[in-house]
Parts: structure tokens; sequence; C-alpha cells
């Protein structure tokens, strides 16, 4: 019984080390205009929290990166917006391999939708053609947390913890 509290304490720790990693953790995409992505060509970025899912409005006519870079801050429910950027798909980023990359899902019509997601391992370092935005190349990397998680969110974790390992030696 005493191997099993271990084991369910150790358990314990893990589960809430793993989930605090990725609450709240951030993650960029730079957009660039030449298949270098050299820093120089850089056009914009957008960051993005893990484990949520963004709507992203594109338009498959644009031709030029800063042209379909347009559509990449748009809002969903603006009427301009959706006459200049039409089409619309989603992105999450559902897994972090350390040192490796994210792990993206990415949907063709946009996130509360029945389309079938495709995987797509992005490592960080890799410079990839941008699937949407047309003319333009993109590079990930993983950021800090938010800086905004209120102190009391950051001594709930601990708290919890402290009265399961109460419980589990009781």
């Amino acid at each position: 019984a005493m191997m099993m509290k271990v084991v369910l304490f150790f358990a314990l720790i893990a589960l809430v080390c793993c989930q605090r990693q990725l609450q709240g953790q951030e993650y960029t995409i730079t957009y660039f205009g030449e298949n270098t992505c050299s820093p120089e060509s850089a056009i914009t970025e957008r960051t993005f929290i893990l484990g949520e899912c963004y709507d992203l409005q594109y338009n498959s006519l644009n031709t030029e990166c800063d042209q379909s870079l347009e559509c990449l801050f748009a809002p969903a429910d603006d009427f301009d917006a959706n006459v200049l950027c039409p089409r619309q798909f989603s992105v999450d980023a559902i897994t972090v391999l350390p040192d490796i990359g994210i792990v993206l899902e990415v949907n063709p019509t946009g996130c509360n939708t029945n389309s079938v997601p495709e995987h797509i391992e992005f490592g960080f370092g890799e410079c990839r053609q941008s699937p949407n935005y047309e003319g333009c190349f993109s590079k990930i990397r993983l950021d800090g947390p938010r800086e905004t998680a209120s102190p009391a969110s950051a001594l709930a974790v601990p708290a919890v913890l402290f009265l399961a390992l109460l419980g589990l030696f009781l």
C-alpha cells in the first residue's frame, strides 16, 4: 500500500508539472518574404497560446506575402475583413516536443468544424512554406508563459498538491 502511495505521489507531481508547462505557454510564428527566412525578410509575427484553437482568415487569390498577411490579424466576425479574407482555417498547438518543435493541428475549415484536421510537426529553426499565406515562409518558436498569470493561480497548484499529499499519507 505504501508503494502505491509513493507511485501516486510521483504521478501527481508529474501531472502538475506537465500541466503547468502547457498552461499559458505561448508560441510565435514569424512570417518571412523569402524562402531562407532571413531576419531581414521578416514581415510580421503572431503569438498564440498553446492548447487554444485559433480561426485564421486568408485569401487564396493573394500572391505576394505582405498582401497575404493582411488577413493574418483579420477578425472573423468583421464584414469588411470577410470580403477581403473570405477563407478560414484553424491552428491549434497540441503538443510541444522539447528541443524538437511543436505539433500543430491544422483544420482546413476552422476550429469547430467537422473537417479532418492535419497534424503537422513544425520543427524549431525550420523554415516552411506557409500553406495559406501565399508567397510567405514561416518559422516557429516557443515563448515563455504569459506574465499575466495571477499570483493566486500560481499558489493554487501547490496548495492542491499539498492537500492531495496530505490525503495520501493520512
